[in-house]
């Protein structure tokens, strides 16, 4: 729990705490979390630039034409939400538009290498497959169909070379055994369709869980311990 009260002598480290959830829960890396903050706050669009040569910079010329161009367009766009019946010849800038224009645009760096990423991921066909993962959160909810205790997880497992945070749903006997699971910290077999829909990874459809190999974990985990 944040506290509220910023001078707090931990609430540094319960922030830091909060922001890492955040991030764990919805599998978003420290840029996708920065932008989903300002999100809340700000309209956000990004400005796709056709180039002949691939790269993460552009020609200098370039950047001041895309920046002189976006200004003239947000300009354009707020004089006619000033004043959308009347026609502007140069001249003096209403003052809400130059306050706009002067105090709440804003430029951020570019994402080129994370927008390749997701279009590649939502072309991606639905593939079965199984993961290996350990439990990195699971919250109880009620499954609404059959009433079993039914469990929201999150595994953290490796998705063609990269840790991924994927989500998935568990009833019943799997359920209390993502429990143990978690308790203990071992690693679950789970196979089921994956998919990449909304910004995260999830694993849907008839989801099985390795109960075997699970089991004999628990066991000599506890047999360890004894």
């Amino acid at each position: 729990m944040l506290p509220l009260a910023t001078d707090f002598v931990d609430f540094g480290q319960h922030f830091r705490d909060a922001l890492s959830a955040l991030a764990t829960i919805n599998d978003w890396t420290p840029l996708q979390l920065e932008r989903e903050i300002l999100a809340t706050r700000a309209d956000l669009f990004l400005v796709r630039l056709d180039q002949g040569q691939s790269g993460d910079s552009i020609p200098l010329r370039q950047a001041e034409t895309t920046v002189e161009a976006i200004h003239k367009m947000l300009r354009a766009a707020a004089m006619t939400t000033v004043a959308p019946n009347q026609r502007f010849r140069g001249g003096r800038l209403p003052a809400p538009v130059s306050a706009f224009l002067e105090d709440e645009v804003r430029l951020g760096h570019t994402q080129r290498a994370r927008i390749r990423e997701e279009l590649l991921q939502r072309e991606e066909p639905v593939r079965h497959e199984t993961l290996v993962g350990m439990v990195a959160s699971l919250s109880r909810e009620e499954d609404s169909f059959s009433g079993d205790e039914a469990a929201s997880v999150v595994i953290s497992a490796e998705i063609r070379g990269r840790r991924r945070n994927v989500h998935l749903i568990l009833t019943g006997r799997q359920h209390d055994l993502a429990i143990q699971a978690y308790r203990l910290k071992l690693p679950m077999v789970i196979t089921g369709d994956l998919i990449y829909a909304r910004r995260s990874w999830r694993l849907e459809g008839n989801v099985e869980l390795d109960e075997g190999t699970l089991l004999r974990q628990i066991a000599e985990t506890r047999w360890a311990n004894s």
